[in-house]
């Protein structure tokens, strides 16, 4: 799962986009997240509340 914030436009979300493709090319299954908040991680606890209930869900998919 590849998760991102779209606040800031830089280098690091094209990087995470063309990660996310490449990925999906190859047969890997994975997930795209983007946020469009202005900053390097989620700030607001809503949104940390969110971003952790994905992840969790993502190993408890995954990594059994």
């Amino acid at each position: 799962m590849i998760i991102t914030f779209f606040g800031s436009m830089s280098p690091r979300n094209e990087s995470a986009f063309k990660l996310y493709h490449t990925l999906i090319e190859n047969s890997t299954v994975t997930k795209f997240i983007g946020w469009p908040i202005p900053a390097h991680n989620a700030t607001d606890p809503i949104t940390q509340m969110e971003r952790d209930k994905l992840w969790l869900n993502w190993m408890n998919t995954y990594l059994k």
